[in-house]
Protein backbone atom coordinates (compact mmCIF):
# COMPACT_ATOMS: atom_id res chain seq x y z
CA UNK A 1 0.00 0.00 0.00
CA UNK A 2 1.56 3.66 -0.55
CA UNK A 3 -0.13 6.90 0.88
CA UNK A 4 -0.80 9.78 -1.85
CA UNK A 5 -1.06 13.28 -0.66
CA UNK A 6 0.00 16.69 -0.77
CA UNK A 7 1.63 18.36 2.08
CA UNK A 8 -0.75 21.30 3.35
CA UNK A 9 -3.49 19.14 2.52
CA UNK A 10 -4.89 18.12 6.25
CA UNK A 11 -6.26 14.36 5.52
CA UNK A 12 -2.69 12.75 4.45
CA UNK A 13 -1.61 14.67 7.63
CA UNK A 14 -3.93 12.79 9.74
CA UNK A 15 -3.45 9.89 8.09
CA UNK A 16 0.59 9.86 8.40
CA UNK A 17 0.13 10.74 12.53
CA UNK A 18 -2.45 7.69 13.02
CA UNK A 19 0.49 5.92 11.14
CA UNK A 20 2.85 7.27 13.18
CA UNK A 21 1.31 6.83 16.81
CA UNK A 22 0.44 3.25 15.71
CA UNK A 23 4.25 2.74 14.56
CA UNK A 24 3.55 1.56 10.59
CA UNK A 25 5.61 2.61 7.89
CA UNK A 26 4.09 3.26 4.80
CA UNK A 27 5.20 4.95 1.53
CA UNK A 28 4.45 8.25 0.75
CA UNK A 29 3.91 9.99 -2.71
CA UNK A 30 3.66 13.39 -3.14
CA UNK A 31 0.85 14.55 -5.57
CA UNK A 32 0.83 18.00 -6.68
CA UNK A 33 -2.69 19.88 -6.91
CA UNK A 34 -1.44 22.81 -7.06
CA UNK A 35 0.69 21.85 -10.49
CA UNK A 36 -2.41 19.86 -11.54
CA UNK A 37 -0.20 16.78 -11.26
CA UNK A 38 -3.74 14.74 -11.25
CA UNK A 39 -4.54 15.53 -14.28
CA UNK A 40 -1.52 13.72 -15.69
CA UNK A 41 -0.81 10.42 -17.11
CA UNK A 42 -1.35 7.79 -15.12
CA UNK A 43 -3.67 9.82 -12.73
CA UNK A 44 -6.01 10.85 -15.56
CA UNK A 45 -6.29 6.97 -16.79
CA UNK A 46 -7.52 5.99 -13.39
CA UNK A 47 -10.33 8.93 -13.36
CA UNK A 48 -12.26 9.50 -16.23
CA UNK A 49 -14.07 12.49 -14.64
CA UNK A 50 -11.12 14.49 -14.79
Amino acid sequence: MKLYGFGPAANAQRVQVFLAEKGIEMPFAEVNVRDRDQCSKPWASMNPFN
